[in-house]
């Protein structure tokens, strides 16, 4: 069963597949905690194959980091789901090219070509 599988049995609301989901979320988050302690970022945002899950992986990610985390840091960083989809990561890329070609001008407001 390949991933696709997975994600469509759980949006048809299969037991099975909700569970192992959950479960994968559960070590998601504890992962998560190990990185709020390293980065203390103040947000995780799900893109991707991560944002089709999203709502189905946040209350089990969220407990995992509750569990395994500092209260204090999961007070400050936020979990959200990113509603660009699959679309995220290209269009990150053609960001960071787009930044790379242009230096953005505070004063003007502008983009300039560097």
């Amino acid at each position: 069963m390949t991933a696709d599988n997975i994600i469509a049995e759980v949006l048809k609301g299969d037991a099975f597949a909700v569970k192992i989901i959950s479960e994968a979320a559960y070590f998601r988050g504890q992962g998560l905690a190990i990185l709020l302690h390293l980065m203390n970022p103040e947000s995780i945002i799900f893109s991707g194959k991560g944002s089709v899950m999203g709502k189905i992986w946040l209350t089990p990610i969220q407990r995992a980091m509750n569990e395994h985390c500092i209260p204090h840091l999961t007070t400050y960083a936020q979990l959200a789901v990113s509603n660009l989809g699959n679309d995220a990561q290209l269009l990150g890329g053609v960001t960071t090219v787009i930044e790379s070609l242009y230096k953005l001008s505070p004063q003007a407001n502008i983009a300039e070509p560097v």
